[in-house]
């Protein structure tokens, strides 16, 4: 070996631990410089450090430095690195969310560990397959790698490994279903407790918030709150402003669900400077969903609808950036950061210097000096004075431009009023395909969550009344969402019953929205919908309910048709549901009634009360026999009256029709 190879050698040696922990952006091009005189063995472990620097920073670097390492540790038949590299690989792709390919590498990782019999590397391998298996949905497949991982750790008492699987058990439990939430529970507790035991406070604080996720999804807002906050505290501690921040956005979660927007506020708005500051896309994605619902339900719609804004407007970005442009940004930010050292270094010096002069003069300008703060604090009031004055002018000026913006804001609003009323059929279509009926509608903001639904295919006349997720803005994104994907299931599939309508609605509403099951925080969109098929040739009615249930009046005898008791999209989206279906004898003279919750959910009355269900099926039951515009009036007026000074509560949709 050369002496310049041994050199360079000594160094690596010597500085690697160092550079995996602590790596500035000089010590990354030393490393870079050092790799072309470096044999192949040993640029196996600067690709190695490479490959995991650039992990966080370009994934796209550092998965080209990871395939560069299996290339040369196949070439030289060290399997112990081709394991390595396979794994770094592996764990990139999967951060990027490429769960398929990143199994891939780690099947192969798996086999070259059993040939040579390192147990290390098959723990590690089960424990990756586990947890990539878990994030699509194959949750068998994910518990039993986790299985084989946990009983070889156990056997080499392998505490780090045992504690990580105890967790990712708990995961793939927890995504799993409903009724795995007490064993995820027991296994999120021995992981705990074991992390308690050799003191390691990051899986403390990660454990401690999973357990937290558990009793929040089981209503247990107390025992959250106490797991979430020690989470939180060791997340401080460690200064993981990250983690941090994801706590944070928890607890505004669970505060929200608690009814309490305003507390949820403060901590969301926490972790929203530390997404804006980071730029981490899952915790910015979280952060947009809680805090568009959190002030939804403080009633700032024009805030709920920014946020909701901004959330789409990521996802639209995440779908659509290339990875050119990815480099590009992450250059500009590295070369900023080379910039802003410069700057500092440059001021340093410079207080150094004045601060040299100063010592050096201030015995012979003592007098001077004195002189030179008497005027110079005048001019600093006088400063002062001035600058006060400009600010009270800006802050004019902003405040013009808010209401600018505000004004805008309705504009935009008012202009999706108009493109959600042409989407709805109008009162001529209505009137052409329904002889006899009407409809009150009701939207409690200019734009409404609420939406109606006609399409005739065949001898078949459908007709579906909906609830979307929220009101105003936000739910009228939903109800386009709905309307769209109903038209366009109809007119691929004609022939189409009502509940096979709804599950291949709620597989729509899944894919459109990406929901994944299970997941704190993440989007739970969906809707209440009801779906009636009228087949006039054998004088039938088909009924699916999601969530919902329909009127029927005869002879003022009001029966009530149940639809499933779990909506379309949300927590259920990704379960397999098969929405039953009831058929009915489409009797003459009979009043069929589709409606929304608006109507009987609404407070009013003398003590503040709900309307509710009895009183508004004593209503119809009384005005069956009516005209539909005198239908329509009675209920318009009971309403009213009943609301009386109070706020619409939510949006109001009753669609009634005499077949």
């Amino acid at each position: 070996m050369s002496v310049k190879k041994r050199i360079v050698s000594f160094l690596l040696l010597y500085f690697s631990p160092f550079l995996l922990f602590a790596a500035t952006p000089q010590q990354i091009d030393s490393l870079k410089k050092l790799l072309p005189a470096l044999s192949p063995k040993s640029q196996l472990s600067v690709l190695l450090q490479l490959s995991n620097l650039y992990s966080d920073s370009s994934k796209t670097i550092a998965t080209q430095y990871a395939n560069k390492g299996i290339t040369i540790a196949y070439k030289l038949q060290d399997t112990l690195s081709q394991i390595e590299f396979l794994l770094m690989a592996a764990e990139i792709e999967s951060n990027d969310g490429q769960n398929e390919k990143a199994i891939s590498k780690i099947i192969s990782a798996l086999e070259l560990s059993e040939t040579i019999g390192s147990t290390k590397y098959i723990v590690a391998s089960h424990l990756k397959l586990g947890q990539c298996y878990t994030l699509i949905g194959q949750f068998e497949l994910a518990i039993n790698y986790l299985n084989k991982a946990l009983n070889i750790a156990q056997k080499n008492k392998d505490k780090i490994n045992i504690i990580e699987i105890f967790n990712a058990l708990g995961n793939a439990l927890s995504k799993s279903g409903v009724s795995k939430r007490n064993e995820a529970e027991n296994h999120y507790l021995r992981g705990l407790s074991l992390a308690e035991e050799i003191n390691n406070q990051a899986l403390i604080s990660k454990l401690s918030n999973n357990i937290a996720n558990i009793y929040l999804a089981q209503g247990n807002t107390n025992k959250s709150l106490i797991y979430y906050q020690k989470a939180l505290d060791i997340a401080v501690a460690l200064q993981d402003e990250v983690s941090e921040a994801f706590y944070n956005n928890n607890i505004g979660a669970l505060y929200l669900k608690n009814k309490e927007p305003e507390k949820a506020e403060r901590y969301q708005l926490k972790a929203l400077a530390v997404a804006e500051k980071t730029k981490e896309h899952t915790l910015l994605i979280n952060v947009y969903t809680q805090l568009s619902k959190t002030y939804e339900k403080q009633n700032k719609y024009v805030k709920a609808y920014n946020y909701k804004s901004k959330l789409l407007e990521l996802i639209e970005k995440l779908n659509s950036e290339n990875s050119v442009r990815q480099i590009a940004e992450m250059q500009a930010k590295y070369e900023s950061l080379n910039r802003q050292k410069e700057i500092s270094e440059l001021q340093m010096k410079q207080k150094h210097n004045e601060s040299l002069l100063s010592n050096y003069k201030n015995g012979l300008f003592t007098l001077a000096l004195i002189i030179i703060l008497s005027v110079a604090l005048v001019l600093i009031l006088a400063v002062f004075l001035r600058l006060r004055k400009k600010n009270n002018f800006e802050l004019e000026e902003k405040n013009k431009l808010i209401e600018k913006q505000n004004h805008k804001i309705t504009d935009s609003i008012n202009y999706a009023q108009r493109i959600q009323n042409s989407i709805l059929p109008g009162k001529a279509e209505i009137a052409l395909l329904l002889k006899e009926s009407f409809l009150l509608f009701i939207p409690k903001d200019i734009v409404s969550g609420d939406f109606y639904w006609i399409s005739k295919a065949g001898n078949k006349l459908f007709i579906a009344v909906a609830d979307c997720t929220g009101h105003g803005v936000p739910g009228a994104f939903m109800s386009m969402i709905g309307n769209t994907l109903l038209n366009e299931i109809i007119s691929n599939q004609p022939h189409l019953t009502p509940g096979k309508i709804l599950n291949l609605l709620n597989t729509r509403i899944s894919v459109t929205l990406r929901q994944k099951q299970g997941e704190i925080s993440s989007q739970d969109d969906g809707m209440d919908i009801a779906i009636c098929s009228l087949d006039y040739a054998t004088n039938k009615i088909c009924f699916a309910g999601a969530n919902h249930s329909i009127y029927m009046v005869k002879d003022a005898v009001l029966t009530e048709i149940r639809g499933d008791v779990f909506p379309v999209g949300g927590v259920f989206s990704t379960r397999e549901i098969n929405f039953a279906e009831k058929e009915i004898d489409l009797v003459q003279d009979t009043m069929l009634y589709l409606f929304t919750d608006g109507y009987k959910d609404q407070f009013g009355g003398e003590q503040g009360q709900k309307f509710k269900s009895s009183r508004f099926e004593k209503i119809i039951s009384e005005i069956a026999n009516q005209s539909m515009d005198n239908q329509k009036q009675r209920l318009l007026h009971e309403h009213l009256t009943w609301k009386g000074n109070l706020s619409q509560l939510d949006d109001i949709l009753i669609l009634g029709i005499r077949l």
